[in-house]
């Protein structure tokens, strides 16, 4: 909420809400296909009733890991793990509860953090989790997290 007084009248004073979010970003559906991990209450973002609050993209980007992870589990019948996307309505993903950037490509619902580990236990075949990326016009961006990788659409 904005809020301005009036310097000459402090009784005037106009109040208006603003609402700062990136348009069109929905949320990752389920699927046999893949599984949803993460999100916490301490990633905050409105609407604060969601309990999914990490899992949503565009269109481009939530199509991709679809496509993605439906031929994955086609040729592995192995399921990935699908962790941060973005906030329900995009900027900052307050991951450590500090408002610091370390997960600040996560702004718009374009970068997608895959679990090296797949829903069986099994280690994530790196190669072909490359190689479908690519399929799906997108690349895998190198981070200093191990313990997941960065699809970038």
């Amino acid at each position: 909420t904005i809020t301005a007084r009036g310097t000459q009248e402090p009784a005037i004073k106009e109040e208006k809400r603003l609402e700062v979010k990136v348009s069109n970003l929905s949320l990752l559906p389920e699927s046999p296909d893949y599984v949803k991990i993460g999100g916490r209450p301490i990633h905050l973002g409105p609407p604060l009733s969601l309990t999914d609050n990490n899992h949503c993209g565009t269109s481009r980007t939530l199509q991709a890991i679809q496509t993605i992870s439906q031929s994955y589990r086609q040729q592995l019948d192995q399921r990935l793990r699908i962790n941060d996307i973005s906030l329900p309505w995009g900027g900052l993903f307050d991951i450590q509860g500090d408002w610091l950037p370390p997960h600040w490509t996560h702004r718009e619902g374009r970068n997608v953090d895959v679990s090296i580990i797949s829903a069986e236990g099994g280690t994530v075949h790196s190669q072909l989790l490359r190689d479908l990326t690519r399929q799906a016009n997108g690349r895998i961006v190198r981070e200093r997290n191990p313990d997941h990788y960065h699809l970038t659409f």
